[in-house]
């Protein structure tokens, strides 16, 4: 694999993985709670 295109993806990913924790901070802000095992299948689909 290139290195460039690898690179690009490892920051598609970072970047995901970032949205998906400042929703996560924004779900806690306002109060919403969830169980671990639903934190996990959250994870799980990234």
């Amino acid at each position: 694999m290139d290195n460039k295109i690898r690179k690009k993806s490892d920051i598609e990913g970072v970047d995901e993985l970032y949205e998906h924790l400042a929703e996560g901070i924004s779900s806690m802000k306002s109060g919403e709670i969830y169980t671990i095992d639903e934190a996990w299948q959250e994870i799980d689909q990234l």
